[in-house]
């Protein structure tokens, strides 16, 4: 989730301290255990602790990893040529842990949100003498899902890409969804990670923008590939 929380009394009450339901009790679920209907129904909620940008755009580096295990395993059985079918297996493998960790960062993604949320409105409560490092630590939390969403959407673009070039013919359109919705998890991640920097200390800021410049770079060389590929 980006941080947009400058208006903290806003959202000062306990519903907005949850989701999950309707109740205002917070719900344990994990995010990758919620039905379809249900996630897209708590992105919608208007509150700054319910999934937002970060959590969608793990869902999009799972949706990747799912539509790429599916090209690999169709790749697999129509393999010719000694090594290919246990390429596309290894990919498989590969891409079914990328989803389990893209899953996770959902749910961690949402819970560093919350704990900014927190810390902002424990200063906010305190005035002066609130807790300035809580904040910090905080804010270092918010950073880290869309920085490693960044990098796996990155992970999954080179596998979709192979996909594309060298899977079965008859799934390089599923390929190459699964390609678009790897580049949405990764160009995601850096947009908003970048949205999260201004709230870190200027050191510290500055060196996760240079790690961000140096991905997009890549991004932009992958992706390129990737189009110019599926345009053929």
């Amino acid at each position: 989730m980006a941080e947009k929380l400058g208006d903290i009394g806003l959202w000062e009450s306990q519903e907005a301290l949850s989701w999950g339901n309707s109740t205002g009790e917070k719900s344990d679920m994990a995010l990758a255990d919620s039905t379809v209907c249900g996630f897209l129904e708590e992105v919608a909620r208007t509150s700054p602790t319910v999934p937002a940008g970060g959590c969608v755009v793990g869902l999009a580096g799972a949706l990747a990893s799912s539509l790429g295990r599916f090209v690999a395993a169709l790749s697999a059985k129509k393999a010719e040529g000694h090594g290919k079918a246990e390429r596309y297996h290894a990919m498989g493998v590969r891409l079914e842990l990328l989803q389990k960790r893209c899953l996770a960062l959902m749910d961690q993604d949402l819970e560093a949100c919350e704990r900014l949320f927190q810390a902002r409105l424990s200063i906010a409560r305190a005035g002066a003498g609130g807790d300035r490092q809580v904040l910090q630590e905080a804010a270092k939390a918010l950073m880290e899902p869309p920085l490693s969403l960044a990098r796996l959407g990155l992970e999954l673009l080179r596998i979709t890409m192979e996909l594309v070039h060298q899977g079965a013919p008859v799934a390089r359109a599923d390929a190459g969804v699964a390609a678009e919705m790897a580049n949405a998890c990764a160009r995601g991640g850096l947009w908003i990670a970048r949205a999260n920097l201004g709230i870190l200390k200027k050191g510290l800021g500055s060196s996760h923008a240079e790690t961000l410049d140096h991905l997009e770079v890549e991004l932009e060389a992958l992706y390129g590939r990737v189009s110019q590929e599926m345009g053929k």
